[in-house]
């Protein structure tokens, strides 16, 4: 109930706010989708054009057509040491002209991608473990998106993948 409570806050105050604004959530917290049977996209966590910053929280969502966290609308949150896990669909999914901050976290046991960019986006990562997710540990949708990559762990079943400091553009 509390972990619901919190999304909707985190909802209100991202969509109401400016460019400016700022909203941290502490560590520790564990925050859950829990979707019901219908195809209405459902995040656990939903940023739209404001900054939030996740620390040290677990995120999870059940839903078969949101991703557990959603980047959109120009957002510029940050996401650091977090856990990113067990989701319906995909882990993280950046869009939207978004450029989100990406450090430390571990995104896995998705049924589809653990990152998704697309549509412009721009994420920053650095010193992530991805893992054991169905779909790709990173997925890139359009040509033209970029993603700055410094030591991020990729895991797929017995394949290990150490990316060291890449740009795409």
């Amino acid at each position: 109930m509390l972990a619901c409570l919190l999304v909707l806050v985190v909802l209100a105050l991202t969509m109401a706010t400016a460019c400016t604004s700022f909203l941290a959530v502490s560590t520790n917290r564990i925050i859950q989708e829990q979707s019901v049977d219908d195809d209405t996209e459902r995040c656990a966590v939903d940023v739209r054009r404001g900054h939030l910053e996740l620390f040290g929280c677990t995120v999870s969502s059940q839903s078969k057509t949101g991703a557990c966290v959603h980047v959109r609308e120009g957002a510029n949150p940050r996401l650091v040491e977090s856990s990113i896990v067990d989701g319906m669909n995909v882990g993280v999914r950046v869009c939207g002209n978004s450029a989100a901050e990406i450090i430390c976290n571990t995104i896995s046991g998705h049924a589809s991608h653990g990152v998704e960019v697309y549509d412009g986006a721009y994420p920053h990562m650095r010193a992530n473990t991805i893992k054991k997710n169905l779909g790709s540990g990173l997925h890139f949708r359009d040509w033209y998106v970029g993603c700055a990559l410094a030591v991020d762990w990729l895991h797929h079943s017995s394949c290990y993948l150490l990316v060291f400091t890449a740009v795409w553009v």
